[in-house]
């Protein structure tokens, strides 16, 4: 995403949790922007949308890069349908 994606990402999470100290100085929001510049803004948004949907407190980084992906890739399996899908080949 764009720093001025990022910029409206931001906006965003702050407004959704305005009583918590979320990216409180440009040295936070540049650390965060490090970490997420590499999503897709609208993969990046529905995973916020989702988090926002579902929590009661603000997302970590990691919060929204596991939704992101859940978003883009679906599902993980769990090992013991990935053993039976070895076991099928």
């Amino acid at each position: 995403m764009t720093k001025r994606e990022f910029g409206l990402f931001v906006m965003a999470l702050k407004t959704y949790f305005p009583r918590e100290q979320l990216l409180p100085n440009e040295q936070a929001v540049e650390l965060w922007y490090r970490q997420l510049q590499d999503l897709d803004y609208n993969i990046a948004e529905a995973a916020l949308n989702e988090w926002v949907a579902t929590q009661k407190w603000s997302p970590s980084i990691a919060d929204i890069r596991e939704l992101a992906a859940r978003i883009r890739f679906g599902e993980v399996p769990d090992w013991g349908e990935g053993w039976r899908n070895t076991m099928k080949a």
